[in-house]
């Protein structure tokens, strides 16, 4: 009888991922920008990644910022990171921010700043929701539903290209896949956006490069990660982020905004007009997270320790690093590491950072300094900075 009922509830559950998945193999109509012809072991030749095992880097487990997030900071040093914090947001002009920090010596900190009482305290993390997604994709990987190497023609059988573009190429933003926020046409629409309508968008304008051959940022690369992982799994990109992050960690703040959602689930973005969670909901893997600052710390300890993975699935995150938009900011599998140039302390920070005209998200771990940060405003403004100076101000306590 057990027998019986579990193989009726297994072919459930397999429906179900055949209709997610059947929804995702999409009929792109094939008027492309421009086409190339590419090879399958396309050598890479963009700017040369970073050298050193970035592995090294990585926080020791043990620690759950669950619990330690109750040793709080003593009274006279949240006071003085209270008046820096205020004095670092003043030259912003951000009407509201919030901010977390851990340290192994001081203990934990909080602040917000502009949130109107009894308002929701969950903020926008833009691109910082692309380490919760490949989170899912690497635990979709350790535990052998899906192959880095799987090519994502088996999703997506017209897209151009998709026979030689690897979910490995996704995650690490490799694949040449045109980011869809490029399209002028498409940045001046308002509301939801369907993935459908998002990857034809990029579709149109073919690939960037040969997949394999360069780098260069995509969000159409995390939509699709997003989708893969709905497909492979049969149920919705938010509620596995409820299921396989959010609860296992007691968040309750985070969760991943879908179009079904109205705009009093965050605090509002400055602009006008703002964006509004629809256009939010539109992203999907490729950044709709919104949690509290709190919430976010807890994650990255558990990202970073390994809590979703085993020991070396966590180094893979980090093993190659492409270079971004400058020589101190690198790209992993989710993970960015950023070398801070700072005279006084030079460090490295593990993490993902995140930004738009209505947000700007940091979410670090300072591999000097042992600690953690999260930090996120509802406008664009220097995140890094603010961070870096309540690290210094952390530096000069006995």
């Amino acid at each position: 009888m057990i027998e019986r009922v579990n193989e009726h509830a297994n072919k459930g559950r397999a429906a179900k991922r055949a209709a997610i998945a059947a929804l995702y193999v999409l009929s792109l109509t094939p008027v492309f920008g421009h086409t190339l012809e590419c090879v399958d072991e396309t050598p890479y030749t963009g700017p040369a990644k970073r050298a050193g095992d970035a592995a090294t880097l990585l926080p020791a487990g043990g620690i759950d910022l669950r619990t330690n997030l109750a040793q709080t900071m003593p009274v006279e040093l949240a006071d003085t990171l209270d008046r820096e914090f205020a004095a670092l947001l003043k030259k912003t002009e951000a009407p509201a921010a919030s901010v977390a920090v851990w340290s192994p010596v001081h203990g934990h900190w909080s602040q917000s700043s502009g949130i109107p009482e009894g308002a929701s305290e969950r903020f926008w993390w833009a691109s910082v929701g692309k380490l919760v997604t490949a989170t899912l994709v690497l635990q979709l990987v350790d535990g052998g539903r899906l192959s880095l190497d799987d090519t994502i023609d088996r999703w997506f059988p017209d897209y151009p290209l998709a026979a030689q573009i690897t979910v490995d190429d996704l995650l690490l933003h490799r694949g040449g896949v045109f980011s869809f926020q490029a399209d002028k046409k498409l940045n001046r629409q308002r509301g939801y956006q369907s993935p459908d309508k998002l990857l034809k968008v990029s579709a149109r304008h073919g690939p960037d490069f040969c997949p394999g051959s360069n780098w260069h940022y995509s969000n159409t690369g995390y939509l699709m990660l997003g989708l893969v992982v709905e497909a492979v799994e049969g149920e919705s990109l938010s509620t596995l982020v409820h299921s396989r992050i959010a609860k296992p960690l007691g968040l309750e703040s985070l969760r991943l905004v879908t179009a079904d959602d109205n705009n009093d689930l965050i605090v509002p973005p400055a602009n006008d007009p703002p964006t509004g969670v629809r256009e939010i909901a539109s992203l999907m893997g490729a950044g709709a997270v919104v949690a509290t600052a709190r919430d976010m710390l807890v994650l990255l300890e558990a990202v970073l320790t390994g809590r979703f993975y085993d020991n070396a699935m966590r180094a893979r995150a980090v093993e190659t690093l492409y270079p971004m938009f400058g020589s101190s900011m690198h790209y992993g599998r989710g993970v960015m590491l950023i070398d801070v140039p700072d005279p006084e302390v030079p460090t490295s920070w593990l993490g993902n950072v995140g930004g738009s005209p209505d947000s700007k998200a940091v979410l670090v771990y300072d591999t000097t300094r042992k600690t953690y940060v999260a930090l996120v405003l509802n406008k664009a403004a220097p995140g890094e900075a603010i961070v870096n100076g309540l690290l210094k101000t952390l530096d000069g306590q006995p």
